[in-house]
């Protein structure tokens, strides 16, 4: 997206809510947003029609650190292509399908589900590099209400870029994975 595409994102957040029973995906890669809506009770359904989607030998495997790196390039190329949809679905499938989720007993999870019963609607934000690298992934659920001009519940959206190396092209850090 352009800037003049966030500021039209942006314009649309202000004067449409959510729909009740609702998911909002916000996707920061870099400078980069992507975002979709969808009904709640098709979240489950479009991950696994997401997963089926990529070829036999790309799936990615559920709770495993393979399974998110695929996904994070997937992420990566529907970020390079413009496709909306797949990097939301990426970033709900990192989010959902991590092994750290699968160890803290679905947290996210849980926490996506009790926002849903106070609020009826709600945010899914994923903010990464530029690269979609998995170490710079930061995952946040908030309350449907929530805007992104706001910073009420300290959600921060400086963008992150991956790292050049001496000779220009991009590096990761090492850093621990999720």
């Amino acid at each position: 997206m352009t800037t003049e595409s966030v500021k039209a994102a942006l314009a649309h957040f202000d004067r449409t809510p959510i729909a009740p029973w609702h998911v909002r995906v916000l996707v920061q890669s870099g400078v980069e947003w992507y975002w979709h809506e969808l009904s709640a009770d098709k979240l489950w359904t479009s991950l696994e029609a997401f997963e089926k989607s990529q070829l036999r030998s790309l799936r990615p495997k559920r709770y495993t650190e393979l399974g998110c790196q695929k996904v994070s390039v997937l992420m990566m190329a529907a970020g390079g292509r413009g496709d909306d949809y797949d990097a939301c679905m990426a970033s709900l499938w990192l989010l959902f399908r991590r092994p750290r989720e699968k160890t803290n007993r679905h947290e996210a999870l849980a926490h996506l589900a009790a926002l849903m019963d106070d609020y009826g609607s709600a945010w899914i934000v994923t903010i990464c590099s530029d690269l979609a690298e998995l170490d710079t992934m930061r995952f946040h659920t908030t309350y449907g209400d929530w805007n992104p001009t706001t910073n009420d519940v300290g959600i921060d959206l400086t963008p992150i870029q991956g790292s050049l190396g001496i000779y220009g092209d991009r590096v990761r850090p090492e850093r621990a994975l999720h």
